[in-house]
C-alpha cells in the first residue's frame, strides 16, 4: 500500500481496513500514522506483494 500511494497517499482508515478494525482501534493503540506505521515488522516493509505494502496481510 505505501509502495503504490506513498506514505501521505495512505490514511489511517486504509490501513485499518486492511487490517480489519476501525480506525478508532488503531487510533486507541497507535497516536498517529507514523507510529502505526512503524510497527509494521520490518521485513514485511520492503518485501514486495506483502504486508501493508501490498494491502494484503496475513491474519
Amino acid at each position: 500500500m505505501f509502495a503504490e500511494s506513498g506514505f501521505a497517499g495512505v490514511s489511517i482508515r486504509q490501513i485499518a481496513g486492511i487490517l480489519g478494525i476501525n480506525a478508532a482501534t488503531l487510533y486507541a493503540r497507535y497516536p498517529s500514522k507514523g507510529h502505526a506505521a512503524g510497527a509494521v515488522p520490518p521485513d514485511t516493509r520492503r518485501r514486495p506483494g506483502t504486508g501493508l505494502a501490498s494491502g494484503r496481510v496475513r491474519h
